[in-house]
C-alpha cells in the first residue's frame, strides 16, 4: 500500500545526513527512515569518549522506526538497518529505503538490533 504523504525533514541536534517520516494509509500509522554517522562502534569503549567533532565518522547507517506524525518516535526496535562505508552510498541507500517504503514494497519485520 502506498504511503498517504512522505516529508523529508532535519533535526539539527542529530548527527543525521536524512531523515523521512512516511505516514501510511492506516490511521496514526507514521514510519521514520533515518540515515546517520556513527564515528565509533557502540560496544567500544572509547565510543563514549569520542567527540563527535574530532574526525570524520566512520560509517553510516539507515534505520526505519515508527514514530509520530513529526518523527520523534521509538527508537528501541528497528524495522530496517543497513550500514554504508561512506556518505554517497549512505544517501542513495536513504533514498532507495524511502522509495521501497513509501511505495509499500518494504516488509516492516520489527527487530532488536541493539
Amino acid at each position: 500500500m502506498q504511503a498517504r504523504w512522505v516529508l523529508d525533514t532535519f533535526w539539527p541536534e542529530h548527527p543525521q545526513i536524512d531523515y523521512t517520516v512516511i505516514a501510511r494509509w492506516w490511521p496514526w500509522e507514521y514510519y521514520c527512515v533515518s540515515t546517520i554517522w556513527v564515528w565509533s562502534d557502540k560496544s567500544d569503549p572509547i565510543y563514549s569518549s569520542t567527540k563527535r567533532s574530532s574526525g570524520l565518522p566512520q560509517e553510516y547507517v539507515t534505520y526505519v522506526f515508527k514514530c509520530d506524525k513529526e518523527g520523534k518516535g521509538d527508537t528501541e526496535y528497528f524495522y530496517y538497518m543497513k550500514e554504508y562505508p561512506d556518505s554517497a552510498l549512505a544517501r542513495r541507500g536513504h533514498k532507495d529505503a524511502v522509495e521501497l517504503l513509501s511505495k509499500g514494497i518494504m516488509k516492516l519485520i520489527r527487530q532488536d538490533f541493539n
